[in-house]
């Protein structure tokens, strides 16, 4: 596996230009059903860098994920996040930060484990650069909030981040979420309606803001995932 993959962080125009095609395919042609070939470019893709997964024989980039931090953010004005989520504890903070985002896998490479060797390269960046917490956004498909109701319910009760860290919505975009009572929730439902990206952040640990995201432009339900990289349970990704 290792001898047919690399894994490492990029600022090449070449390949940040594959990894945004990557992108486009998956979160508008997959998901959204775009029928042309194109590119997913924001404003942050000049300013930070992106971790990527490229096979060796056919150098084809096949898994990537964008790592926002501090620097970065302040030569955008902003991290994504806060478009919508109030991060203002997070930001707070003295430690290193690290927002995540587009992270995304071909679809002809997910049997591949090309996200183990993603969150690899995401491991050794945190060792390097000693960062404390990593956040970002971690999206439902649909905008429709009761196909999800265990699930945001179980987030509600056995996920959220403390008070001193916990993002909060922002709440002109919120969704309208009716949380269940605790006895209502049926984990094993739960734990399907939450997407594989999310369960993997909560297996090492992770917590979820207050609220959901209603983003109307990719489609998307989304929540805000924050990770105290001094708890992380290690080994916990893939454990379910």
């Amino acid at each position: 596996m290792s001898e047919s993959f690399v894994v490492r962080v990029t600022t090449l125009p070449e390949e940040i230009l594959e990894a945004q095609k990557l992108r486009y395919a998956v979160y508008y042609k997959e998901r959204m059903n775009a029928k042309s070939e194109g590119l997913d470019v924001d404003m942050f893709d000049a300013y930070c860098e992106h971790l990527i997964v490229e096979e060796v024989s056919s150098h084809r980039i096949v898994g990537t994920y964008r790592l926002i931090s501090r620097k970065a953010a302040e030569q955008c004005g902003t991290f994504y996040s806060q478009n919508e989520f109030d991060i203002q504890k997070i930001l707070e903070s003295k430690e290193n930060i690290l927002e995540l985002g587009r992270a995304c896998v071909d679809r002809a490479y997910r049997t591949k484990g090309i996200i183990r060797l993603l969150w690899k390269g995401l491991s050794d960046y945190i060792a390097y650069h000693n960062i404390r917490y990593l956040f970002g956004c971690a999206s439902f498909e649909g905008i429709i909030p009761e196909k999800y109701q265990h699930g945001f319910s179980y987030l509600h009760y056995a996920h959220r981040a403390p008070e001193y860290i916990r993002p909060e919505v922002l709440s002109s975009s919120a969704a309208l979420i009716k949380i269940l009572e605790p006895e209502e929730v049926n984990i094993n439902k739960a734990w399907s309606e939450i997407p594989s990206l999310l369960r993997g952040y909560l297996q090492v640990g992770g917590w979820v803001g207050q609220g959901i995201f209603q983003d109307l432009s990719f489609s998307s339900l989304d929540a805000c995932v924050v990770v105290d990289t001094r708890r992380l349970v290690l080994g916990g990704y893939g454990a379910r």
